[in-house]
């Protein structure tokens, strides 16, 4: 067993058995030190089987490939298939002791092996790669490690970027998964692919089982983090927390519900977190006025036919990874596959004005600060600058003061300036359900004309630029991108398109 801990270990090197036995996971305590040593996927499925302490009967399998629909069409097109399979006990609710993302091969001792075990004893998640020359496991670190100014975004870190588990295609109609939203057909699947033969590559779940799994597994990294973090009432790191509130440290993937070309009512609903924070909006709203939500329940929409002649007229499409770079015309399966905030980013929120860090009212008033780009805005990014490093945790009082006290006289028309009316709106909340709903008003009568479906088109390649920029996107064929670069776009509180002129908050950290 072998450490490698990238932006901190120079070199791998062999670990001592009291440092294996430290780790307290399930994987490294009931396989690695056992003298298990699976080198391939059906070693692998058995060692873990073979776990007694704590037994883990519960199994799933799940299936993600981008060419899973568009073979139907295109046969030719690459499958790019991925499993990701999960163990965990039987008690209802429980959270996955042990996670692996491999390929669907059974006895390929260079095939992708990546593990990730919770451990109680450190109360975080650990990180282990099967290295694929040598066959040699590597431990890469734990969650704490992601946080770690050395090797945050290195490693496993690179996508893991706060520490827990990712699922990007995490919220219905999950595109590229094998779902009961689009199952991957049998004609989809490679004839010579072991899907078909191989016992132990079945049966593949849909991924709406996965979503919960994920979301469970980030809340209970979240939590434990925040509980270390915590001491005599103050919360230390409080700038990692605060960063993933304003800088969008990561992001999801979602998409209409809709079928690209096959619109059953002649329009193509959109998410509404492409214009707007909607899960961290609602979270507030609840917190704040549940009487009176602060969002309207109706989805913005465009029509069929002005939505795909603008497709259409930005050339754009769907590249292949390998292969000879297969490209096809058009969307995405699902249409209108866009960035949206990250769970784990929302879950920070949610902990942080649990904990008594922040407050319901101020955390509105932050995200009102160019509320209408949820993600890569570089207008809330610039409060990061004002964040402290420690808040006691009164309930948001002292994080109010140090804020005030860090912008001091801010300049007109700055972020610091809208950030400061907000905090003096006696009635914000009363404010911000007035420009919300004006916003998302204009932004529908714009998407009622060809101009604006182009320029929803528009933002939309933009923003998947943005996030095809950063290391967490590893497949090119995940999103559908138009032929020609675009500006780094962004919305005005009108709904129109303006240009930002600059790419802060696009990229990592």
């Amino acid at each position: 067993m072998l450490r490698f801990v990238a932006g901190i270990d120079a070199a791998a090197a062999p670990m001592s058995l009291d440092e294996l036995r430290k780790l307290g996971d399930p994987f490294s305590r009931g396989v690695l030190l056992k003298g298990g040593t699976p080198r391939t996927v059906r070693d692998l499925f058995e060692a873990v089987a073979a776990i007694d302490e704590p037994l883990l009967p519960l199994r799933r399998l799940f299936l993600i490939a981008e060419g899973g629909q568009a073979r139907l069409g295109r046969p030719d097109f690459e499958f790019n298939a991925r499993l990701v399979v999960t163990w965990q006990s039987a008690v209802p609710g429980a959270s996955i002791d042990v996670m692996l993302s491999t390929v669907p091969v059974a006895d390929d001792p260079s095939a992708l092996m990546q593990v990730i075990a919770w451990s109680e004893t450190d109360g975080a998640f650990h990180f282990f790669e099967r290295e694929r020359r040598s066959g040699e496991w590597v431990w890469a670190g734990n969650s704490f490690h992601a946080l770690d100014t050395r090797s945050r975004g290195k490693g496993p870190f690179d996508s893991h970027i706060n520490g827990g588990l990712v699922m990007k295609e995490l919220k219905a109609p999950w595109n590229h998964w094998h779902s009961v939203s689009a199952g991957i057909a049998p004609e989809a699947i490679p004839a010579d692919s072991e899907l078909f033969a191989e016992a132990i590559f079945k049966p593949i779940e849909s991924a709406h089982l996965l979503e919960p799994i994920v979301m469970t597994a980030v809340r209970r990294w979240t939590r434990s983090r925040m509980q270390r973090s915590i001491a005599d009432a103050r919360l230390r790191d409080a700038h990692d927390y605060l960063r993933q509130l304003l800088w969008c440290t990561s992001v999801n993937l979602v998409s209409s519900n809709r079928i690209y070309g096959r619109p059953d009512d002649g329009t193509y609903p959109l998410p509404t977190s492409f214009f707007i924070d909607f899960d961290a909006l609602a979270f507030l709203s609840d917190e704040l006025a549940p009487d009176q939500p602060l969002l309207p329940a109706t989805r913005l929409s465009v029509a069929a036919d002005l939505y795909e002649v603008a497709v259409t007229a930005a050339g754009v499409g769907v590249v292949e990874d390998g292969g000879d770079g297969t490209r096809l015309e058009g969307d995405t399966h699902f249409a209108f596959l866009v960035p949206e905030r990250a769970f784990e980013d929302f879950a920070s929120l949610q902990q942080l004005v649990s904990s008594g860090a922040l407050s319901a009212r101020t955390a509105l008033c932050l995200l009102l600060v160019d509320f209408h780009n949820p993600v890569f805005s570089p207008e809330r990014a610039a409060l990061l600058a004002h964040a402290p490093a420690e808040i006691a945790l009164d309930g948001g009082s002292d994080l109010d003061a140090q804020l005030r006290r860090s912008i001091g006289e801010p300049a007109a028309g700055s972020p610091e300036a809208h950030f400061l009316e907000l905090m003096d709106d006696a009635d914000v909340v009363g404010t911000a359900r007035k420009r919300i709903l004006d916003f998302l008003s204009a932004v529908q009568a714009r998407l009622l004309t060809a101009d604006g479906a182009a320029e929803l088109v528009r933002l939309a390649d933009s923003r998947r630029r943005a996030f095809a920029s950063r290391k967490l996107a590893e497949f090119r064929s995940s999103l559908a991108i138009g032929r020609n670069p675009v500006a780094h776009l962004a919305m005005a509180a009108d709904g129109s398109l303006i240009t930002k002129n600059t790419d802060f908050a696009e990229g990592e950290r």
